[in-house]
């Protein structure tokens, strides 16, 4: 059995960002990893969503996403190499992106970089490990 925690902390302004990894092997293939970021603006002492930093929508942000995520998995990608393994990857990239809340809750900001984050499995195989998408605010 084996349990790592790590984290990252950015202090922008009034705005404290915070991600959590965590990677818990019980057995089998391999272990797991889990993401969570909590981002705080000390002015109005709320936890902030990716709209509230941003400004944006998540059909925008779904949209930027998918497309560093298919230049990243796909078009700059020299494993893949079947039409077959392109459309698997086009499946899990449109899934995990899907524009909604629970897609786009795993992000931190630092200065003016918001940077999204993608549990494996999530947009691509487990193999391509955490996908990260940064976007300028």
């Amino acid at each position: 059995f084996e349990f790592i925690l790590e984290s990252d902390i950015f202090i922008s302004n009034n705005l404290i960002s915070i991600l959590l990894r965590d990677y818990i092997y019980s057995g089998g293939a391999h272990g797991n990893t889990n993401l969570k970021s909590f981002n705080y603006d000390t002015e109005t002492e709320k936890f902030l969503s990716i709209i509230d930093v941003t400004k944006s929508t998540y059909d925008k942000i779904a949209r930027e996403c998918r497309v560093q995520l298919e230049n990243n998995l796909i078009n700059n990608n020299e494993i893949i190499s079947t039409p077959a393994e392109v459309d698997q990857m086009h499946i899990m990239i449109n899934e995990g992106t899907f524009p909604q809340a629970g897609n786009f809750e795993t992000f931190t900001v630092e200065k003016n970089i918001v940077t999204i984050y993608f549990e494996p499995y999530s947009v691509a195989p487990y193999s391509y490990g955490i996908q990260k998408v940064k976007i300028k605010n």
